[in-house]
């Protein structure tokens, strides 16, 4: 907002800020400021005065120049000025005009922050570890004795255990000789009774010579008579191919 021939009022934006050593934290904010080189007649406050009034642009603009006139006169009279919800202005000994924003008006238009204020926070000191539980040493006559050798009860039980096996070892045997002894030899096989049917007879009783042992040689008569019994062989092998 500029006020003609005064100067003109600024927003500046501030962001959030930590202060360690203070341990204070100041949200974000937005800042009055003054420039008095802004002199020039904008507008905008005519039309404001119109809005709020209910005047004509003549009437906002004679009003303006009134009211200005009064702000300088006390700023004169007085050494200071002082805008409610605004600021306040003042004059150097050099005759310098300095404006000093107002606190609350900080936040009024800090609208990103909420309207937060400053505030202080002490770091929080850590909790320090609690101490692992150590169980209690225990003295070495505290510990139960070794035992390198079975208890008397122990040694009592092995040689009854070990009669029982022998016992039953010898009981066992003993009825294995007794099943071999009582049972039935068994007999030949006749293997000829477990060949399969579909094979004759006869060339079953051949093979079974041939696999006898070579008699001794005889006289011609037998020799003669066994050619014959031979080529009969022969002739049913012939045949029943």
């Amino acid at each position: 907002m500029i006020i003609p021939g005064f100067g003109g009022f600024l927003l500046r934006r501030h962001a959030a800020v930590h202060n360690p050593r203070q341990c204070a934290f100041r949200p974000a904010r937005k800042e009055i400021v003054f420039n008095p080189t802004l002199t020039y007649d904008d507008g905008l406050l005519a039309e404001s005065y119109m809005e709020h009034y209910g005047m004509d642009f003549n009437e906002a603009q004679q009003a303006i120049r009134h009211d200005i006139s009064a702000l300088q006169a006390t700023l004169a009279d007085d050494g200071r000025l002082t805008l409610e919800g605004i600021g306040a202005f003042r004059r150097t000994d050099d005759g310098a005009l300095l404006f000093d924003p107002a606190s609350d008006a900080t936040s009024a238009y800090a609208i990103g922050s909420y309207g937060l204020p400053l505030f202080y926070m002490p770091p929080l000191t850590p909790e320090s570890a609690a101490p692992a539980f150590a169980a209690p040493a225990t003295s070495p006559a505290a510990a139960p004795p070794v035992h390198t050798q079975p208890p008397h009860a122990v040694r009592e039980r092995i040689p009854t255990a070990l009669r029982v096996v022998g016992q039953t070892a010898a009981v066992a045997a003993a009825a294995v000789a007794l099943y071999f002894s009582i049972s039935t030899p068994v007999r030949e096989v006749d293997n000829t009774s477990y060949t399969a049917g579909f094979v004759p007879s006869e060339l079953l009783h051949d093979l079974s010579e041939k696999e006898q042992p070579t008699p001794p040689p005889t006289p011609r008569r037998s020799v003669g008579k066994s050619l014959r019994k031979n080529r009969g062989g022969d002739d049913l092998f012939h045949r029943h191919r």
